[in-house]
C-alpha cells in the first residue's frame, strides 16, 4: 500500500517534530507555515510556498497551530481549495466546537475532517511516544492510524468529531489540578511549619506522586530552566477549557483557581517559563515565610519588622535577612515579622525605631552590619564572635 502524503501547515515546536520523526521514516512530507519554514526542517522534506502548493502535494494535512482563531483561519484558507480525498487533521488544543463549525463546508469541497490532538511535547513526538485523541468517522480514522503509528504509542479513537478535542481537554483538567493542588499544598505545609526537604520528600514518594509530577521536580526546586511545556501555554489551554465550560453550563472552581495560578505566574514575567515554575514561586514563598515566621516568645522582648518592596521581588531577600537575625538572636526576640510594601520601600525598624533605611543608608545591609546594630540596641555587651572579631581586624589594618 502507497504511503500517503503528508503536509504540515504550522511549524512550531509540535510540527517540526512531527516533520522530522514523519520525514525520518519514510513518509512524504511537505510543511508550511506563515511565519516561514524554519531552519531545523528536514532536508528531505518539501517547504510549500502556501496552502494552496501544500494541499494539492498532500492526501492528509496536518494542522499543528496555536489557538481557535489560528485554526479557523487555517480551516477557512482550505475550504476555498478543491480538497477531494483529502483528510484534514487538526491536532492543536482548542475548543471542540471549532472544527465542528467547518465540517460541512470541508465535506462540500470533497474532504474529510479528524480532530487529533496530541498529549505530550516534542520529546515525545520524535520518540513516537505521544498520546492522541481521536475524533471521527471510524473510516477517516483507519486512513490516519499508519501516520499516527509514528508518533505514539497511546492512540485512542474516542468518538465523533470533537470528542478528540474534549478528551484533550480534560486530561488537561487533571494535569492543571494535580499543579494547582501540589502549590496549595506546599503553600499550606509551609505555613505549618514544614520544611522545603520535608514537603518535597513527602509529595514525591506519595501514591499521588505522577510522572508528570516527578518530571518536573527540577524545575520545582529550581535546578534546571529547562522549559517542556510554558506557562502561557497552559493559560491558553485552561481558558479554553473555562470557555467550553461554560457554553456547557459546567462548574469547574478547581480549574478557575488554577487558571488565577498561572495567570499570577504569567504577570510576574514568568510566561515564557516551564509551567512548573508556578509551583516553584509558591515553594519559594513557602520557604521565604517558613524563615520569617515570629518566634513565640513573650512580648516583653524587642519586635523587628521589615517592610520590603513587593514591587521589586525582594521577599526573598527579607527573609533571608529574617532568617539571619533568628538564627543569631532568636532567644532574645519576641518577633521578626515581614511587612510587604511598595515604591522601592526597604526599612529595618526595631521596636518601631528606624534601623536601617535603604535609601537613607546607601543599599542593603549585610548580615554583620545588620547584627551589629541589633546586638548595639537589645544586648550591647554581647560578643558576636566572629563578626566583632572581624570588625575589629579591619580597624586595625586600616586605623583613621
Amino acid at each position: 500500500m502507497t504511503q500517503p502524503r503528508i503536509g504540515i501547515i504550522g511549524l512550531g515546536r509540535m510540527g517540526r517534530a512531527m516533520a522530522v520523526r514523519l520525514a525520518s521514516s519514510g513518509f512524504e512530507v511537505a510543511g508550511w507555515s506563515r511565519s516561514g519554514v524554519p531552519e531545523d526542517f528536514p532536508e528531505t522534506a518539501f517547504a510549500a510556498s502556501g496552502i494552496p502548493d501544500l494541499a494539492e502535494t498532500s492526501d492528509i494535512i496536518i494542522l499543528a497551530l496555536l489557538d481557535d482563531a489560528a485554526v479557523d483561519a487555517m480551516v477557512r484558507a482550505l475550504e476555498s481549495l478543491d480538497l477531494s480525498g483529502k483528510l484534514i487533521v487538526d491536532t492543536s488544543t482548542v475548543s471542540p466546537l471549532t472544527l465542528r463549525s467547518h465540517q460541512s463546508a470541508i465535506e462540500l469541497k470533497g474532504g474529510r475532517l479528524l480532530d487529533a490532538p496530541i498529549s505530550g511535547g516534542p520529546e515525545t513526538l520524535l520518540t513516537g511516544k505521544a498520546g492522541f485523541y481521536i475524533g471521527g468517522n471510524e473510516d477517516d480514522y483507519r486512513r490516519l492510524l499508519p501516520v499516527v503509528e509514528m508518533l505514539s504509542d497511546r492512540i485512542h479513537h474516542v468518538g465523533a468529531l470533537g470528542h478528540g478535542a474534549a478528551s484533550k481537554l480534560i486530561n488537561n483538567m487533571m494535569l492543571s489540578g494535580l499543579w494547582e493542588s501540589l502549590k496549595e499544598a506546599l503553600q499550606l505545609g509551609g505555613r505549618a511549619g514544614l520544611s522545603r526537604e520535608k514537603m518535597i520528600e513527602v509529595l514525591s514518594g506519595s501514591p499521588a506522586a505522577s510522572p508528570a509530577m516527578k518530571g518536573r521536580l527540577p524545575v520545582v526546586l529550581g535546578e534546571t530552566s529547562h522549559v517542556g511545556f510554558p506557562v502561557s501555554g497552559v493559560v491558553k489551554d485552561i481558558s479554553v477549557v473555562r470557555d467550553y465550560a461554560l457554553h456547557l453550563d459546567v462548574p469547574i472552581p478547581a480549574m478557575k483557581a488554577a487558571l488565577a495560578s498561572f495567570e499570577t505566574a504569567e504577570k510576574a514575567g514568568f510566561a515564557d517559563a516551564d509551567l512548573a515554575t508556578m509551583v516553584k514561586l509558591a515553594l519559594d514563598e513557602a520557604s521565604a515565610s517558613d524563615l520569617a515566621r515570629p518566634v513565640a516568645v513573650s512580648h516583653r522582648k524587642p519586635h523587628i519588622t521589615i517592610l520590603y518592596c513587593t514591587q521589586c521581588n525582594w521577599l526573598l531577600r527579607a527573609g533571608w535577612m529574617a532568617q539571619e537575625l533568628l538564627q543569631t538572636f532568636g532567644d532574645s526576640l519576641g518577633e521578626v515579622g515581614l511587612i510587604p510594601g511598595t515604591g522601592g520601600a526597604f526599612e529595618i525598624r526595631l521596636d518601631g525605631a528606624l534601623l536601617w533605611e535603604r535609601k537613607r543608608d546607601g543599599g542593603f545591609p549585610g548580615p554583620k552590619e545588620l547584627k551589629q546594630r541589633v546586638r548595639d540596641v537589645i544586648d550591647p555587651e554581647r560578643d558576636l564572635g566572629h563578626l566583632d572579631r572581624q570588625a575589629a581586624k579591619m580597624g586595625a589594618e586600616n586605623p583613621v
